[in-house]
């Protein structure tokens, strides 16, 4: 992978490691800790520059979709 960068280099690195296991234990090669989706929210893994733990991807696309199924 001598061609890549660091970043994209680092980026592939992490990809590969959180495919083997999707759900890991805090890593330092991730800085993050991949937590799973609950009831009680939708939690997603950002993947950019960092990789990060964020809430409610899409939130006013699920809520169209909630809304239309209620309405049924």
């Amino acid at each position: 992978m001598s061609h890549l960068s660091f970043i994209d280099n680092q980026t592939v690195l992490q990809l590969l490691h959180i495919f083997r296991n999707p759900t890991p234990k805090f890593d330092p090669l991730l800085g993050v800790i991949w937590s799973p989706v609950t009831k009680d929210g939708l939690r997603y893994l950002n993947i950019d520059q960092e990789l990060t733990m964020q809430n409610d991807l899409a939130k006013d696309r699920v809520a169209f979709w909630e809304e239309l199924q209620s309405s049924l």
